[in-house]
């Protein structure tokens, strides 16, 4: 039984021209380059929730014009959100794959390669849309940096911890993190923290991998004791000062 058309919970790799005048249809699409993509996407995509100690099944398999699409049922929208996300990072260089899974990602990698040229690819979960690029060489150091942003928690833990956030300004992202700092969030769930982070950003600007270094809880309803709060860990002699700018001399009386 074929995915139900236009489903708002459901899972597809796509494929259409870089270019308008490059229409891809069901009847002139490399098929079986399209299915080797799906199916590899798929089955990296378990590999990881597998390695998670997760079940991630995928039911029915339909097949969609406009450009093209090979769609199916996730069992858990919010788990194929965050491993399709994965598997694009690692597929782009941008961080290494769990081990055992380096052959994969070099095969999934050769597949989006064949679809050849003037062909852009991209995996949609439930409204989430994110490119599939194989670069020529991995991410140039230069994109990493390190930030500081308000975000939410809504997955912490893993064999190789990492947490899923979820922002207003980047949306959803996982970025790694020391055990400590894993429990410290899963402890957090749904809560805004102020996060500071070594984060790697796309072309774009959103956020494609990283490493949690630090994360501080606000307190609900009271911006200055969670300033306060932020600054008896980060820089203790000021927690107590209420005129920083008078303090360093920069005010008048």
């Amino acid at each position: 039984m074929g995915a139900s058309p236009n489903k708002p919970t459901d899972f597809f790799v796509e494929m259409k021209g870089e270019k308008s005048s490059d229409v891809v249809t069901p009847q002139t699409v490399d098929g079986a380059a399209l299915l080797q993509i799906a199916a590899g996407y798929v089955d990296f995509m378990q590999a990881l929730a597998r390695g998670e100690g997760e079940e991630l099944a995928f039911t029915g398999i339909e097949i969609r014009s406009g450009s093209v699409c090979v769609a199916s049922n996730p069992s858990s929208t919010r788990l194929a959100r965050e491993y399709a996300d994965r598997t694009a990072g690692y597929l782009e260089g941008v961080e290494e794959p769990p081990r055992g899974l380096e052959s994969r990602t070099h095969n999934l990698g050769l597949a989006v390669k064949a679809a050849g040229l003037g062909k852009l690819i991209y995996v949609n979960v439930a409204g989430w849309r994110r490119p599939v690029r194989i670069p020529e060489t991995k991410a140039p150091e230069v994109f990493w940096e390190l930030t500081s942003f308000r975000a939410t928690p809504i997955r912490a833990g893993g064999k190789e911890p990492r947490v899923r956030f979820e922002s207003v300004t980047d949306g959803e992202f996982s970025l790694r993190a020391d055990a400590e700092i894993a429990r410290k969030l899963g402890g957090l769930l749904y809560q805004e923290v102020e996060v500071t982070a070594n984060v790697l950003r796309d072309a774009d600007g959103a956020i494609r991998a990283g490493r949690v270094e630090d994360a501080i809880p606000l307190a609900e309803g009271d911006p200055i004791a969670a300033w306060r709060e932020w600054l008896q860990q980060a820089a203790p002699r000021w927690a107590d000062v209420d005129d920083i700018e008078k303090e360093l001399g920069r005010r008048d009386e």
